[in-house]
């Protein structure tokens, strides 16, 4: 892969990055929620799934996933499920009275059951879209130099995405970051867990719709 190709192939990535998605969302929520910590942990996960999916497409599960339509049709309408779930969850929490944050404390104190819950929660978000494998699948291949050395170039992209999406969700975080002390209060809280319980019904039902056309 030359310079040239990798550049292409980095900005294709963070432009496809950059936009508000199920991922960016639950950073935001859960770097007002959790503060630091969350925003860490939240982040983490999202990597380990992104670095899983990119390396599924590498394998070639991206083009069975093509040749099988009722099996993607499966995963969308799993995956949207999900995504509907955790809107709905979202939402019924919103109408809980919440904790009162420290506004000095940036910090709040996480058990390892919850530091795993976060985790976990967000490489679900992440598999929860099977259109990523199909993404990458098709990104892959328009960068690759067959001539060249192939395990390298895949390696020099895995690195180069779990990078960029790792600095563009890190932004994220640290705007809610700056924002979470404008939105301490239970009220503002409850609100942006409506606001994004809200969207991510929407994106799971907007994933199930998708599996009629």
């Amino acid at each position: 892969m030359g310079m040239h190709s990798w550049i292409l192939f980095a900005s294709f990535i963070g432009i496809a990055s950059v936009s508000p998605g199920p991922n960016v969302l639950l950073v935001v929520t859960t770097t007002l929620r959790e503060g630091v910590s969350g925003a860490l942990y939240t982040v983490l996960g999202n990597l380990i799934a992104l670095f899983t999916i990119a390396l599924v497409a590498a394998l070639g599960v991206g083009a069975v996933l093509e040749a099988a339509p009722t099996a993607f049709t499966i995963m969308k309408l799993t995956g949207g499920a999900y995504l509907a779930w955790m809107g709905l969850r979202l939402i019924k929490s919103s109408f809980k009275q919440l904790p009162t944050i420290d506004s000095d404390s940036t910090e709040p104190n996480s058990s390892s059951s919850s530091r795993i819950s976060l985790v976990g929660s967000a490489m679900l978000v992440s598999y929860s879209n099977p259109k990523s494998i199909l993404f990458l699948s098709a990104v892959f291949p328009s960068f690759l130099d067959t001539t060249g050395n192939v395990p390298l170039q895949f390696g020099i992209m895995f690195t180069t995405i779990v990078c960029i999406v790792g600095s563009i969700h890190a932004a994220y975080a640290f705007m809610a970051l700056r924002m979470r002390k404008t939105l301490l209060s239970s009220r503002s809280r409850n609100w942006m867990s409506r606001v994004a319980g809200v969207s991510f019904l929407g994106f799971g039902l907007g994933m199930a719709v998708n599996t009629q056309k």
